[in-house]
């Protein structure tokens, strides 16, 4: 399939079905014709609340920088209102996994990595970015680790799909997340609050306080407490999460706002686990998919897992001719004047520690947010400053060591726009602005190397040769990497445009352009090398640079109206997703700085009501050509020393994990969705997403062998290539005033390689989840009683993918949280 192909073929399938059951009634054309409010959705996430003629009414979204109606936006965007959040379990970002097709957002330690539609990026280190744009309030989170605290008291999360390089600019290439939290009403005076209690000790408790002062201003004050006990063994994979925001609305007059906002949380507990998933590969220390076949949900630390542990890499000393440690070793080559030079075969002389019950995270995150919306007549001006503060301490399990996280950062950002003003006729309109953002990092990681013996040239036979193997004598053991980055500094620029013209009433044609001047810097950075052996030796080595990148991306689109409730649209993007440094300097063959990532997007797509606003038929092909792909993998470091830098003993040099741009990719597929209005109190939601991956081109060096291996043909990790989800939500009123309202929401994902090297410790296989709640709404609300079940069928999925142990061959995977149930009541007075 073509890329002709499938975008003409999308268009000519939803032109033929509008063509099928589009309406022209009165009362289809009024209600187009209705801009509508911002409604709350039911708990599928996605049904604006039914209006007075039971049709579906029209949400309102800010996924273009400015107010418009979601059905009459040419994009695919994912809205899930607050109140879905809640009843879904949403406690922090991964968890809208379960909401939203093509969205993956995976837990790294104190991180997340977001990927939308297969693109994203692998956010394990203070160099790398983000490929998905997350904002809170309009503010821009550079670092991945303040998404996992802000999902309470919200008004709606917009999840927008494909490539946004216009107009969220940098690191937009798989789209963007904007989370909306509840703004201060005038003239109300409200208290809103929900407790959640479950299995596995879960408490989450929510509360909003809303306070108006005078008739101009109101404050809004809300907190957020969640906890549960760790989902495995061991006690990992916990959540203690403490959260708190203040915000203040004033409107001096009704041409002038002014919103601003304060913000806290702070991350505990013991963190993400990584279980061991087998069978093995190069041994057959786990025969297994899980430690124990029937208990997926072993953690790290347990026993078992450390038994499995010690068979994969039991203690390698061997005797010796005197004092020390001696390792089995290979003859290589004919003598020499010292010896006869001797390859090390073993990696660990003294075994590995058993993995312990030590993580922990002590995160904390804070800053605020500046709104000003003026209205001069002609135009609207928005102006948003924000900053962010993020302050990580953490210990983390990484394969059979342990890596220290410890550092601060922080983030300065402002955005100007000025709109054209929303006139009714709307002929013309345009939208200009300007970004500024500034990020400084002081982070330290410490990785543990386990006492692993290093080998190279000057190390020889210590025994005489037999049938080519002899005893020697390693010519160091490593205990730890320190990765010391005190200054690590981004600076961003952008300018950007968009503008829309009506050129008849029913055909628009949209054109966009966006330029951008980054520039990032590291200074004093120091990679320091500590041995275990000989005692008290260190070996430190530079790590700085400076690297600038430009970027002009651009939109062009047109729009069509079809019929009275029917819009086609067709987009050609681009984006990039900035480059950055590797550890190390400039000097050497390995990478020091990595390009910037680039995608080409072509999109069609038709939105459509049907049946006087009763069913809604949305529809959209994407494909994106993707080049200059970022990849993490282990790598050698360029330390500025000869003995690195022209690789003649490449055992001796740092190792740590890299990012090369190694590949072209091409990603295509289909999305539709369905909303229906089920008589006057049902809707039915369904979401399938056809996503076909591919690797054009992907080049791998191996850090051992140094050997180029090809995953050309493979399809991108973690991406399923089948998405179906369906929910249906039904209301039943009572006499009383009151309603019982029942849902049930299920996602089915096919099978998947949650990474580029296939082997069955990294395989998915396909799986649904299924989530179900029951509850009593009291009379105007006030209370409301709802039990749930999450995972109804329990499924121990794989959420994130990742390269194998080098010297184990064992696999480290995260799972997603089991069956869960409980009840959560709520108030509104």
């Amino acid at each position: 399939m073509n890329r002709t192909t499938l975008i003409c073929g999308t268009a000519l399938a939803a032109f033929l079905s509008t063509a099928a059951v589009a309406q022209t009634s009165p009362a289809a054309e009024s209600a187009r014709q209705d801009s509508g409010t911002a409604q709350r959705t039911d708990p599928t996430g996605q049904d604006p609340a039914p209006s007075s003629d039971d049709g579906l009414r029209d949400i309102i979204v800010t996924a273009t920088k400015v107010e418009t109606v979601l059905q009459k936006t040419p994009q695919a965007i994912t809205v899930i209102d607050g109140s879905a959040l809640v009843e879904a379990g949403v406690a922090t970002a991964q968890d809208l996994n379960k909401l939203v097709p093509g969205l993956q957002i995976e837990q790294n330690g104190s991180s997340s990595s977001i990927y939308i539609r297969g693109i994203g990026s692998r956010v394990v280190g203070p160099n790398q970015d983000p490929a998905v744009a997350f904002s809170v309030d309009g503010v821009y989170y550079s670092r991945a680790s303040g998404t996992t605290t802000t999902l309470f008291d919200l008004d709606r999360v917009e999840v927008v799909k494909g490539p946004q390089g216009t107009l969220y600019g940098r690191n937009a290439t798989g789209g963007a997340v904007n989370v909306v939290s509840r703004r201060p009403k005038l003239g109300v005076r409200s208290v809103d609050a929900e407790i959640e209690v479950g299995n596995y000790n879960a408490v989450r408790a929510v509360m909003g306080l809303n306070l108006p002062l005078g008739d101009n201003a109101a404050l809004r004050v809300a907190g957020q407490s969640i906890y549960n006990s760790g989902f495995l063994s061991d006690g990992y994979n916990d959540t203690d999460i403490k959260a708190g925001r203040v915000s203040l609305l004033i409107e001096p007059t009704s041409a002038l706002s002014i919103f601003v906002s304060a913000d806290y949380s702070a991350q505990g507990g013991q963190g993400a686990g990584a279980i061991i998933t087998g069978p093995s590969v190069n041994n057959s220390s786990i025969a297994t998919r899980f430690v124990v076949p029937d208990d997926p949900f072993v953690g790290p630390s347990d026993p078992r897992s450390n038994a499995v542990l010690a068979r994969a890499l039991p203690a390698q000393a061997v005797a010796g001719p005197g004092p020390g440690t001696f390792c089995r070793a290979q003859v290589v080559g004919a003598p020499t004047p010292g010896g006869i030079p001797a390859r090390l075969l073993c990696t660990y002389p003294f075994g590995v520690a058993p993995i312990a019950r030590d993580g922990f995270l002590a995160n904390e995150f804070y800053g605020g947010n500046l709104t000003i919306n003026a209205d001069l007549g002609f135009a609207d001006v928005t102006a948003i400053g924000g900053y962010r503060r993020t302050e990580i301490d953490s210990l983390q399990r990484i394969d059979f060591g342990r890596q220290r996280v410890s550092g601060t950062a922080d983030q300065y950002s402002a955005e100007l726009r000025i709109s054209s003003a929303a006139t009714g006729e709307d002929r013309f309109r345009w939208l200009v602005g300007a970004f500024y953002l500034r990020e400084q990092q002081d982070t330290l990681t410490i990785i543990d190397s386990n006492n692993q013996a290093i080998g190279g040239p000057g190390v020889f036979c210590a025994t005489a040769p037999v049938a080519g193997f002899c005893v020697a004598r390693p010519a160091l053991i490593q205990q730890e990497t320190r990765l010391d980055s005190p200054k690590l500094v981004d600076e961003t620029y952008a300018g950007f445009g968009e503008a829309t013209v009506s050129a008849t009433d029913w055909l628009r044609f949209t054109a966009g352009l966006r330029f951008t001047r980054e520039e990032k810097s590291e200074e004093n950075g120091v990679i320091t090398l500590v041995y275990a052996s000989p005692p008290g030796l260190t070996r430190s080595y530079p790590s700085a640079g400076r690297v600038g990148f430009n970027d002009t991306s651009y939109r062009l689109g047109v729009e069509v109206d079809v019929a009275p409730q029917s819009m086609f649209y067709a987009t050609h993007s681009t984006a990039f997703h900035v480059g950055g440094l590797n550890v190390g300097v400039e000097q050497g063959p390995n990478r020091y700085p990595f390009a910037a990532e680039k995608v080409r997007s072509y999109v069609v797509g038709i939105k459509n009501r049907f049946f006087d606003n009763r069913l809604q038929l949305n529809v959209e092909g994407f494909w994106n050509d993707y080049r200059n792909y970022q990849q993490s993998s282990l790598g050698y470091i360029n330390d500025g020393s000869q003995t690195c830098s022209v690789l003649l003993i490449r055992t001796t040099c740092p190792l740590t994990l890299r990012i090369d741009n190694a590949a072209k990719a091409r990603i295509r597929g289909v999305e539709a969705d369905v909303l229906l209005r089920v008589g006057s109190n049902g809707t039915l939601s369904a979401n399938i997403l056809y996503n076909d991956t591919k690797f054009l081109q992907f080049d791998v060096v191996n850090a051992f062998t140094n050997a180029v291996v090809s995953y050309a043909g493979q399809t991108l990790p973690g991406v399923n290539k089948f998405t179906v989800s369906a929910g249906y939500t039904q209301r039943f009123p009572l006499i009383s005033g009151g309603e019982i309202v029942g849902s049930a929401r299920t996602i089915f994902r096919n099978a998947a390689y949650l990474w580029f090297e296939r082997f069955e410790s990294q395989f998915q296989p396909a799986y649904t989840r299924t989530d179900l709640t029951l509850g009593y709404h009291a009379p105007d609300n006030q209370w409301r009683l709802t039990g749930f079940v999450r995972n109804v069928e329990d499924e121990a999925a794989l959420n994130q993918g990742g390269p194998l142990s080098a010297a184990s061959g064992l696999r480290f995977s995260n799972l997603n949280p089991p069956r869960t149930y409980g009840l959560i009541l709520g108030f509104n007075f």
